[in-house]
């Protein structure tokens, strides 16, 4: 199976599949950024930030 179906087979709800893409980001070098703190960044940096367990933005 490769990523996508994975992702897709384990991501029944918007819920889980911010839950899921959260996880993989972080495995993959993101630091992820809370909303409601001051955003500390770095040039070349990996970030996410999710809202309302079921958003993630990812830059």
């Amino acid at each position: 199976m490769n990523l996508l179906e994975n992702f897709l087979n384990n991501s029944k709800t918007a819920f889980h599949a911010c839950e899921n893409a959260a996880e993989y980001l972080k495995a993959n070098g993101f630091t992820e950024l809370k909303e409601s703190e001051k955003f500390k960044v770095e040039k070349g940096g990996k970030y996410y930030v999710t809202r309302n367990g079921s958003a993630v933005i990812a830059f």
